[in-house]
């Protein structure tokens, strides 16, 4: 019986799926493809001497911009490193004695440095020459070695193109920016501005602030730039009531922050001025960075492809400090106190205008009766308010610097509640609070407390309790 015994053989191609299909400019030992070799129709094993490739790159980089090639083969470098001198038939030289068994696929990859002149958005992919110098050699016998190139039409020599990019760079308002109205003097969060890095990493050098409101920042003092919501300090460069921009340059830096694949949040403080020039009360001060703001981390320069858009605060001579106590009773009869609050008038006199009052509310779900509000005050504590004198609604009234008034909101009615009713009383200072500064009055907004019972409005304080 005659057997046909097979000829050596080896079939080139290049896989068309790498593990990263982007590198970056002057980046190191990226790989750029990985050679299949195959010997499944060999009768034999076959020494490869040389391989030869071709590169395809678009852009206005040449061959002198891919350097130090080489094929790896499980962490072994199996091939003389190279520095290209053409773009076409570029022929590695193997290790002596390289061998691939027969009925084998080996993967190599080919690896090589990128100069920096490459730019985003220019490619490069790698193909095995279809016309080149593939040297291999039998390992048994005497007959030549049938050498096949994969065509593109296979798919098996077409190339994965790899995308120069320095990554991307975007700011947006992080998780902690919120309005809110603030006194002169003080030193006050702006909150968060989020950089999010797409695949950049390194160490932040330069970044530029726009600023809004530079009037009512205290001069000489630093805008805080933070890695963390308790204000530690990152930056020492100071800031002039001129600016509308401020650069923080690497010599401006306390210490290295450091910018990681993903979002990075810089929280921003500044000091309010000492006094408010007239015409600016109730301004606002808002620190953002601006889309196409030019970023330079570990000395590359990266443009920001979105900007922030802060709410920032607006900064009084005066603000409200509104508190409120608990009011635990459940059972509603005329005049029965359903809430608690004071009003402290901090920095200036604060005036209360008289539609407060009809701000007030009491909602009751279930089945109970709806009653009416009415609010009394004192200007002493919440004992004597709860047997104090009805509010004057017959026009504003005026709380003079550092005093507090107290009030109580009753309810004019009795309310019959269900099993599982509630009452929910709520007052809302939306316009009714303004700022007296030197007789001129400035409605004051957003309101804040630090009561626990405020409501996600900020403008309205609300207290439920349920039968």
């Amino acid at each position: 019986t005659n057997q046909e015994v097979e000829g050596p053989a080896i079939t080139l191609g290049v896989d068309a799926t790498l593990n990263k299909d982007t590198a970056e400019s002057d980046e190191d030992d990226v790989e750029l493809a990985v050679i299949l070799l195959d010997t499944t129709d060999s009768g034999e094993a076959v020494e490869v001497e040389t391989i030869s490739l071709d590169f395809a790159v678009t852009g206005g980089e040449t061959d002198d911009d891919i350097t130090n090639c080489a094929l790896w083969m499980d962490g072994d470098e199996v091939s003389d490193e190279l520095d290209l001198n053409a773009l076409t038939n570029q022929e590695f030289d193997m290790d002596s004695g390289f061998t691939v068994e027969r009925d084998e696929v080996v993967a190599l990859s080919l690896r090589c440095d990128l100069s920096s002149d490459f730019e985003d958005g220019d490619t490069i992919t790698v193909t095995v020459d279809e016309a080149g110098n593939q040297d291999v050699e039998p390992t048994e016998s005497s007959q030549d070695v049938t050498v096949t190139v994969d065509t593109a039409d296979s798919g098996t020599n077409d190339g994965e193109e790899i995308l120069i990019s320095s990554g991307a760079l975007a700011a947006s308002n992080g998780q902690n920016a919120e309005f809110e109205a603030v006194r002169t003097g003080e030193l006050v969060s702006l909150g968060s501005i989020e950089l999010d890095s797409d695949e950049i990493e390194g160490t932040l050098e330069e970044i530029t602030f726009t600023v809004v409101g530079s009037a009512l920042i205290k001069s000489n003092a630093r805008v805080l730039v933070s890695t963390d919501e308790d204000g530690n300090d990152v930056v020492a460069r100071f800031f002039a009531t001129s600016d509308t921009s401020y650069t923080i340059d690497e010599n401006d830096w306390v210490e290295d922050v450091e910018i990681e694949d993903g979002n990075n949040e810089l929280f921003i403080w500044v000091t309010t001025a000492d006094a408010i020039t007239a015409g600016n009360e109730g301004g606002n001060i808002t620190v953002d960075v601006a889309s196409g703001t030019e970023v330079f981390i570990d000395g590359d320069e990266y443009t920001l492809s979105a900007g922030s858009d802060m709410p920032g605060v607006n900064v009084y001579s005066g603000i409200p400090e509104i508190e409120s106590e608990d009011v635990t009773s459940t059972d509603v009869n005329v005049d029965d106190v359903l809430m608690k609050f004071s009003i402290t008038a901090q920095g200036e006199d604060l005036v209360i205008d008289e539609d407060l009052i009809a701000s007030t509310t009491i909602a009751v779900t279930g089945t109970a009766t709806t009653g009416s509000a009415q609010i009394w005050y004192d200007d002493s504590s919440y004992d004597d308010a709860v047997d104090g004198t009805n509010l004057d609604v017959s026009g504003d009234f005026t709380i003079d610097d550092g005093d507090t008034i107290y009030f109580v909101v009753k309810s004019s009615t009795a309310v019959d509640e269900g099993e599982d009713d509630s009452i929910r009383t709520t007052v809302d200072f939306t316009g009714h609070i303004s700022v007296d500064n030197g007789g001129t009055v400035v409605e004051i907004t957003p309101i804040e407390s630090e009561a626990d019972d405020f409501s996600s409005s900020s403008e309205a304080l609300v207290h439920t309790y349920r039968s």
